[in-house]
């Protein structure tokens, strides 16, 4: 058991890197809508675990260490919320963003990991877009999925609001 104890968490302090092309600059969004990058730089604490996107509830994109999406939304209010896997926090922790997207800004936003021995902890912060070009210019493209299920979520709710 002991044995067991000690694999457990060597698996979720030890990295693993993202797969994928390196980073190059996401297409300009259309007019009414923003672009939002989130990027996840290496680290050691809970490198070999992906960490999990979701916009109002829609998982969006799944990062590994030194990974990063993009995507495109229309401008507006929206939740964001940052989830491990089930083992990792046991459901408990969940990091969430109240967040308002503006037409035609670019939006950075990066997960933070390390160890404070016996903890580990894990930040999900907007992040300035000078400093977040240096961090971003070395992750792999992850690409995010479940954008098309947000925005049909998204017309849904306008739809009623009328």
């Amino acid at each position: 058991m002991k044995g067991f104890i000690t694999i457990c968490c060597v698996l979720c302090i030890s990295a693993c890197a993202a797969t994928g092309p390196v980073y190059t600059p996401a297409p300009t969004p259309a007019a009414a809508d923003a672009l939002v990058y989130i990027y996840r730089p290496g680290g050691f604490a809970l490198g070999a675990r992906d960490a999990y996107f979701y916009v109002d509830d829609v998982n969006v994109a799944d990062l590994s260490a030194e990974g990063y999406t993009w995507f495109h939304l229309p401008a507006g209010e929206y939740t964001m919320r940052q989830k491990w896997p089930l083992d990792v926090t046991l459901g408990k922790k969940t990091l969430e963003l109240r967040v308002r997207w503006l037409p035609g800004r670019m939006y950075f936003y990066r997960l933070d990991t390390s160890v404070r021995v016996p903890y580990i902890e894990w930040r999900l912060a907007e992040v300035p877009s000078d400093v977040a070009m240096t961090q971003i210019r070395n992750c792999k493209l992850q690409p995010a999925f479940g954008i098309e299920k947000l925005l049909e979520q998204s017309s849904r709710k306008c739809a009623t609001c009328s």
